[in-house]
């Protein structure tokens, strides 16, 4: 099946985007004074990477998963070439950055040598330099693992989500990534089970758009109050944000549109210019308090623009750089 072009989907993409770089602002401590953004960065943390994953599930199927044997392979491989790689490089950048700076000062978590450089293979989620790459790792394994199963289950997606929902609950290890495996594997396969009714889903959410972000609220509200899995919460935020994405002022978002054409150079190179930046700024002043309100824009707008610069001046300018990341 030929890829279409859903607008929707970018836009979703450049919110989350938004969401990361508000989220990757913070660094080990938060800033007093502002209980509103710690609220804010527990709470995304219930639907940011969920609906992450069900778009992912949705593009995948948008984009032809593979039926035939010679098929996978040419998709793992196309998919390993996209990821890995740019997941190898940037785990060694930041690594050896990390190990550079803290041969000449101090700095927050120490490394310990070759050893912490491993973790990010052996269990990205809990490495000391590069636990945001947990996503690509992940993403691969799912490229890896989606079709076998959806072969398996004959093409119905409908058939894997019980058993998805069974990993989700499951107390998994972290090795290899497993836990995060078990707890995001649903709502991939939520995202390309909708696939198969999409134009059914779609109507669902276009036309109950304000009702589903209500319940969506609510359903935070009671996070916040009540001891809770957050799985409810996730469910109900994936329909609420794609009706969302699809409502006129915000599908038209340029901004957004943007962002969402850039995600790969932002979620790969966002934490390094928050970093460089945060770093600068408290050198000289406080974030806590009111200054916390001025200080946060300028954090997101370099976690943004940074990487699309990067992606735009530097990339295409030296080639091994420009093979792994374009």
């Amino acid at each position: 099946m030929a890829r279409e072009r859903h607008p929707d989907l970018d836009i979703g993409r450049g919110l989350l985007m938004l969401f990361l770089v508000f989220n990757h602002s913070y660094n080990m401590q938060f800033p007093a004074g502002n209980d509103w953004y710690i609220f804010l960065y527990h709470v995304s943390y219930w639907y940011q990477m969920q609906f992450f994953f069900f778009i992912t599930g949705i593009t995948m199927a948008l984009s032809g998963l593979p039926k035939t044997l010679d098929d996978y392979a040419a998709f793992l491989k196309k998919r390993f070439w996209r990821l890995i790689p740019a997941y190898v490089v940037m785990a060694t950048i930041i690594f050896a950055g990390k190990m550079t700076v803290q041969s000449i000062g101090n700095v927050g978590e120490p490394l310990s040598g070759f050893s912490a450089y491993l973790t990010v293979f052996i269990s990205p989620k809990t490495s000391p330099y590069a636990s945001f790459l947990w996503f690509i790792y992940v993403l691969f394994l799912f490229s890896a693992v989606a079709p076998p199963l959806l072969r398996l289950a004959r093409g119905r997606a409908e058939l894997l989500i019980l058993p998805a929902l069974v990993l989700h609950f499951l107390p998994l290890p972290d090795f290899l990534a497993l836990n995060l495996c078990g707890r995001y594997f649903i709502f991939l396969v939520l995202g390309i089970a909708v696939y198969d009714h999409y134009p059914a889903y779609l109507r669902i959410v276009d036309k109950y758009v304000w009702l589903l972000l209500l319940v969506f609220a609510g359903m935070c509200a009671l996070a916040v109050n009540v001891t809770m899995n957050d799985f409810p919460v996730s469910v109900c935020a994936i329909p609420a944000l794609h009706g969302l994405c699809r409502t006129g002022p915000v599908v038209r978002s340029r901004l957004l549109a943007l962002l969402g054409q850039y995600m790969y150079p932002i979620y790969l190179f966002n934490t390094i210019f928050i970093n460089v930046a945060r770093g600068l700024i408290l050198r000289f002043v406080s974030w806590d308090g009111h200054a916390f309100l001025l200080i946060l824009p300028v954090l997101m707008t370099v976690g943004i623009w940074g990487p699309i610069w990067t992606q735009r001046n530097v990339i295409p300018r030296i080639p091994l750089l420009r093979k792994v990341f374009t």
